[in-house]
């Protein structure tokens, strides 16, 4: 929790933004899952051509890349996180979304 209040934050109209490229705060933001390597996803192809091909209504291309990210801020000490969770387990897990995950605890 210290590194994180240490980070440069800067806030706009109803935002907070976390600059993590500090050099002073390594190791706060590690991703639970890899795309490119993990075996659940390999059944993906890995042709960024894929992005090309039609997809059904709010459906994210199936391409084995790291190419989109879910950062959750989360307080565990909240109920509302706990059903958050469950959410994106089952998008991760189930619905094999191509979604690299990471947390940072607050």
């Amino acid at each position: 929790a210290r590194q994180l209040l240490r980070m440069q934050m800067a806030t706009g109209e109803g935002e907070l933004r976390i600059n993590m490229s500090s050099a002073e705060v390594p190791g706060l933001l590690a991703f639970i899952n890899n795309i490119e390597t993990d075996r659940a996803y390999k059944q993906l192809g890995e042709s960024v051509g894929g992005l090309l091909k039609p997809q059904a209504r709010r459906q994210l291309p199936s391409v084995r890349r790291n190419m989109y990210n879910v950062v959750l801020v989360v307080d565990p000490g909240q109920s509302y996180t706990w059903t958050l969770m469950e959410t994106i387990q089952y998008y991760i897990g189930e619905a094999k979304l191509p979604l690299r995950l990471a947390f940072i605890l607050v």
